[in-house]
């Protein structure tokens, strides 16, 4: 089950064990903070992976003092553990519900277990989650913001869910968020600002890339991360032009999110043989670094100078 349904099938039904997988911590916190809340129960215990299934399996099958349900919480579980509560789950007890955090990025294959995807949310479901969750909040927000809040926050739901606390208590007195609320309110992720650099020192706008290079810097970005994000950037923009792959194909060459590619295309496309040159002057630098050559920030200053050369 993807994280965007759990909330509305906790409203119908408590599965009797959760197994939460993935890499996304945050929502990993949020299914065990909605299955909580959904439980409303007070007896909570929590194990890590040092417990034994022993401790684990007493603790689930002793009734709570508090008259409810228990719920019953272990993080670092892995595909053994299941294996070794086989017997469990084909029984689980009525006055438990397990919640096993497993340290796997695949879905589990378990009687009576309700699996939940918390990998990075992508793509199309990232922003109906969006637009779910101000809904949530009174609030629509138009396809068009969402996708830039997505953007700005570089598809970090951490963030983004900051973000939309932010747009909710701000505009309280607005149904509708529009893009222009997003670009009022919505801080940009460092992802995104590098992207927007590496757009500036194409585009030969040097007061831009000027005054990109300096909020980086001021939000404590130092010169390694930016020169490295930098290279990375325009490695992602020179192969997203250089082909007519799909953008699926091309994003998992590249370990990229294939909104990030579609952006890419859609923005960049008159940059193409401007962005051959800057890459390639990139590496060179990049390789000057490596050997000795250049330091860092004079690499920066380079590349800065070229902007308005």
């Amino acid at each position: 089950m993807e994280f965007i349904k759990l909330k509305a099938t906790l409203k119908e039904e408590i599965a009797p064990v959760y197994v939460l997988f993935g890499s996304d911590n945050f929502l990993i916190n949020k299914s065990i903070e909605l299955v909580t809340n959904a439980l409303g129960t007070l007896d909570i215990t929590k194990f890590d992976e040092k417990a034994s299934m022993s401790e684990i399996m007493s603790v689930t099958q002793t009734i709570s003092m508090f008259g409810d349900k228990r719920l019953v919480i272990m993080r670092g579980a892995e595909d053994k553990h299941l294996k070794e509560l086989k017997k469990y789950l084909e029984d689980p007890s009525p006055d438990c519900v397990l919640i096993l955090v497993l340290s796997s990025e695949k879905a589990p294959v378990a009687k009576n277990v309700q699996p939940v995807d918390c990998n990075p949310i992508k793509g199309d479901i990232l922003l109906k989650l969006i637009a779910k969750q101000f809904g949530d909040n009174g609030k629509k927000i138009t396809p068009s913001a969402a996708s830039l809040i997505a953007k700005y926050c570089a598809d970090n739901y951490a963030k983004i869910d900051n973000e939309i606390g932010k747009l909710v208590n701000f505009f309280s007195a607005i149904d509708i968020i529009d893009v222009i609320h997003v670009e009022e309110i919505v801080s940009k992720d460092e992802e995104f600002q590098t992207y927007e650099l590496g757009s500036a020192i194409c585009t030969r706008n040097l007061e831009k890339a000027q005054g990109i290079l300096a909020r980086l810097k001021s939000g404590g970005v130092d010169d390694y991360a930016i020169f490295g994000n930098l290279v990375s950037m325009l490695k992602r923009l020179y192969y997203s032009l250089a082909t007519n792959c799909p953008n699926e194909k091309v994003a998992s060459a590249l370990k990229a999110n294939p909104y990030a590619i579609m952006y890419a295309r859609r923005d960049n496309k008159r940059l193409a043989p401007r962005l051959s040159e800057i890459y390639k002057y990139a590496l060179n630098l990049e390789y000057k670094i490596k050997s000795g050559q250049l330091s860092i920030p004079s690499a920066i200053d380079l590349i800065m100078m070229e902007v308005g050369s």
